[in-house]
């Protein structure tokens, strides 16, 4: 921060404001005039620190024209002296630490022609830049040494940009296009942006409405829902606000904020998405943490009120569902779910979600208790939040798989199993005993009167398909039999 000052105070923060008692009145008598020049980098960075953006701020960080500052001073005591009557003081003073001009910038005639596609000889370069009062030396034949007009040093900073000026000289209407234009197609294959947007068309068609939220949020806000050590925010070094000092960690801080003015305007029935860029860097750890991301809040109702009758409210098995679609439509095999999840999660009702055998994204319902801190405890909010590089990674082209043409045998099982036992192990470890297992699918659950204490009643249905041959009751029951003794000597589960 730079300040003016007389022998005994400082009078202005330098070209942003100036002090009180060096205003013009109606009783001034003497005036010094000051012109200054100030580096904008400085003067913009000192204007957000003290949060002063004024006229003379935004002038001075945009950059003004050094070599004018004795023709303004001139200029300013001629205007004084002519309107107020006023009796202009001879000489001036001139503190210059360093000379102030620009490093001359090469040019090269060659250059010129491979970027605009043109050829101007070194005559025509030297008339058109020397209209605009470049000064141009030849450094070698066809290489120029310009120097930029100090109205110009903060634009014309490289050869590139000389050419521009060059192309804008010439004129653009008489550069020719040519006829044809090779274009090369290699490479075009389907990147992110466009797995991207399937997921945007499949979330839509679910009836999905996407959300864009900004990048930064507040650090307190990412510790009230992450907790104070979970993350290491990556800071602004001049944050325009305390409410957005950091980047995001998360899509989720900045969904909420979505969802809570939502139901602030009484839109209760929420189904909202986000993809997007969080930067999740944790304590200890090196660069950003940057990793792009899905988010997905839902609330509410899962349908709009219809005459036919009440819909179901969104839950934590529907939320889950959605995720399981998405995988179905980019062909890939179900992820897992266990539990676990971040405290903004409610322990009973979260899971975290993993993708051959690593963690890729969490799921579960907005803690109760958080909900009251945020003043988002209406309705239950159920969030999920995917790294979707993985998810991009493993998908590829879908292709074509006949159909068999052969006969379904459907075999229905009731057990009693440990509550400990995820429904997902016994869904694998059933797919896993044949190929020709087609389909598992828990069709029932039941907790409560005439089963033990620690134990649920499942109802699985697993479906056997050949797809060469009609397969008989008896391969059937013997591959049910087999599956369930598996299950017993695994699981130890128990038949009901």
């Amino acid at each position: 921060m730079t300040v003016i000052a007389d022998a005994a105070r400082p009078v202005a923060v330098a070209g942003v404001m100036g002090d009180l008692p060096t205003e013009v009145g109606n009783s001034t008598t003497r005036v010094l005039l000051e012109c200054a020049y100030f580096d904008p980098s400085t003067n913009r960075a000192t204007a957000r620190k003290l949060g002063m953006f004024t006229e003379a701020s935004r002038r001075f960080e945009r950059g003004v024209d050094f070599a004018l500052l004795p023709y303004a001073l001139d200029r300013a005591a001629r205007l004084i002296a002519e309107v107020s009557g006023g009796a202009v003081a001879g000489g001036v003073i001139d503190l210059c630490p360093r000379e102030l001009a620009a490093a001359p910038v090469r040019l090269r005639a060659a250059r010129v022609e491979r970027v605009l596609g043109i050829s101007l000889s070194a005559e025509q370069i030297t008339e058109l830049l020397e209209s605009v009062d470049f000064e141009m030396d030849k450094a070698s034949e066809d290489v120029f040494s310009v120097t930029v007009p100090s109205c110009r040093v903060l634009d014309v900073t490289r050869e590139v940009d000389l050419i521009e000026e060059l192309a804008r000289l010439y004129g653009y209407n008489k550069i020719p296009v040519p006829a044809r234009m090779a274009v090369s197609m290699q490479g075009a294959g389907r990147g992110n942006h466009h797995w991207e947007s399937v997921i945007r068309s499949r979330l839509a068609g679910m009836g999905f409405r996407e959300a864009m939220t900004t990048t930064f949020t507040a650090s307190e806000k990412v510790s009230k829902i992450f907790g104070p050590r979970r993350f290491e925010p990556v800071r602004f070094a001049m944050p325009m606000s305390a409410e957005t000092d950091v980047l995001r960690p998360s899509l989720l801080v900045t969904l909420l904020e979505c969802v809570k003015h939502n139901i602030n305007q009484r839109h209760l029935d929420l189904m909202l998405f986000e993809i997007g860029n969080a930067f999740a860097r944790t304590p200890g750890s090196d660069g950003s943490g940057e990793t792009r991301r899905l988010a997905l809040a839902v609330s509410g109702r899962t349908r709009p009120v219809h005459w036919s009758g009440e819909a179901a409210r969104w839950d934590f098995f529907a939320l889950k569902g959605v995720l399981e679609t998405l995988f179905s439509h980019f062909h890939l095999p179900a992820p897992a779910f266990e539990p676990g999840g971040d405290r903004l999660f409610f322990e009973a009702r979260s899971a975290v979600i993993r993708m051959d055998g690593k963690k890729i994204g969490q799921l579960g319902l907005l803690d109760p208790s958080l909900a009251r801190g945020l003043d988002l405890d209406e309705q239950e909010i159920y969030l999920l939040e995917v790294d979707l590089e993985p998810l991009v990674k493993a998908t590829d082209m879908p292709s074509y798989k006949p159909g068999s043409a052969y006969p379904a045998i459907r075999r229905d099982m009731s057990i009693l199993v440990d509550l400990g036992v995820p429904a997902a192990d016994l869904i694998a470890e059933i797919g896993s005993q044949s190929n020709l297992v087609r389909d598992v699918c828990v069709f029932d659950l039941y907790m409560g009167e005439h089963v033990p204490e620690g134990k649920c009643s499942l109802a699985l249905s697993i479906v056997f398909q050949s797809g060469e041959r009609t397969l008989k009751d008896e391969e059937a029951d013997s591959l049910f039999e087999n599956i369930f003794g598996r299950l017993v000597k695994k699981f130890g589960v128990q038949p009901r």
